[in-house]
């Protein structure tokens, strides 16, 4: 019938014998022999454990038990393949073929099921165990695992190759190559508790590095305010300006959750934090340098014939152990510095003080 051979009493049979018109265009021969009672038993037994019931050894049995459950099959495995290579997982070639396989079997009511499914090796059988092992591991909760894992997998192979994020990329590259490894198996179905465990860790080491990460940041704007505090023109400013600069850089600091959305929310504020503690810095070295050259030009004409002359002397200690008094030793020449700069003539004498 239309280039098949038909041996199953199914519809395709029934309509090819109905009328003058269509028996007409098929050709009727006897066949050399049946197949074996071997061929028999495996296909029942196999078409069987595919339906979940007892299947009778005869060929027409067979071909009609597989022509009414193999559409079902044919719809339950449709979507597979796409499912598969959507996750990144091997087999899509496997269910395609699988799929085309069931079509055939199909298009002659069946008739060569017994021929497929009875073979030594039945490729369509295989197949077939294979797919609802694979589908059911896939509802059975590894489908949302393989996407976490795979969503890890793209967050962290996109960091930065330095800092806490770069230590995270090192530390997890082993376990994202095994994972490639595992997803490109055909048994991939068979290591649900495998891919559970490795998520499991992945997750712990964003959280860590979250932690690392944040802890860092708390330290650098710790560090920052402490830094503000060392510049010599900190002291040009009011308290409340001061206290308004310490609690803009507090203000940075992000309570961020421990996963990978609050990984990329801190590696976004480190940009804001470096940015910020620059701006602020320029800022109070700026007003404070200008607020100094104002009180020292209004302190000028208060020094009569020495307007236009500063004398200065800078005492300096003969040793210097620690670096809180070398800063106070820049900072004094800073100052002097800002103070000549309003004078036309300087004579600054340094000064050694005697160690105690």
């Amino acid at each position: 019938v239309s280039g098949r051979e038909v041996t199953a009493a199914g519809q395709q049979a029934i309509d090819a014998l109905k009328t003058n018109v269509s028996f007409k265009q098929i050709g009727v021969a006897l066949r050399d022999g049946g197949p074996s009672n071997e061929t028999l038993g495996r296909a029942a037994k196999r078409l069987g454990d595919l339906m979940g019931e007892t299947v009778i050894p005869l060929e027409q049995q067979i071909s009609r038990a597989a022509a009414k459950h193999f559409p079902t099959l044919q719809h339950e495995y449709g979507s597979l393949a796409e499912r598969l290579a959507t996750l990144g997982l091997a087999g899509s070639d496997r269910v395609a073929t699988m799929n085309r396989d069931i079509a055939d079997l199909l298009a002659s009511d069946a008739s060569d099921a017994t021929q497929r499914l009875g073979a030594e090796t039945s490729t369509i059988y295989d197949n077939l165990k294979w797919a609802a092992e694979a589908k059911r591991a896939l509802d059975n909760g590894l489908s949302d695992t393989l996407k976490d894992l795979q969503m890890h997998r793209r967050e962290i192979e996109s960091l930065p190759e330095t800092g806490v994020p770069g230590d995270l990329r090192r530390e997890t590259r082993q376990d994202l190559l095994q994972l490639t490894e595992r997803l490109k198996s055909g048994d991939f179905y068979k290591h649900s508790v495998d891919f559970s465990a490795l998520l499991t860790h992945l997750k712990g080491q964003v959280r860590q590095a979250t932690v690392t990460l944040a802890e860092r940041q708390k330290r650098t704007l710790g560090e920052s305010v402490q830094d503000l505090q060392r510049v010599p023109e900190w002291e040009e400013h009011t308290l409340e300006e001061k206290t308004n600069a310490v609690a803009r850089l507090d203000s940075l600091a992000l309570d961020a959750p421990q996963d990978l959305s609050g990984l990329k929310q801190l590696l976004s504020r480190d940009y804001d934090i470096n940015a910020t503690i620059e701006d602020i810095r320029r800022s109070v070295q700026r007003q404070g340098q200008e607020r100094r050259r104002q009180r020292i030009e209004e302190e000028r004409p208060k020094t009569g014939n020495g307007a236009s002359r500063l004398s200065e002397s800078v005492s300096f200690p003969p040793v210097v152990k620690a670096t809180a008094d070398l800063e106070k030793v820049i900072s004094r020449l800073v100052q002097v510095k800002a103070q000549a700069d309003l004078y036309a003539e300087i004579e600054i004498s340094f000064e050694i003080t005697k160690a105690d």
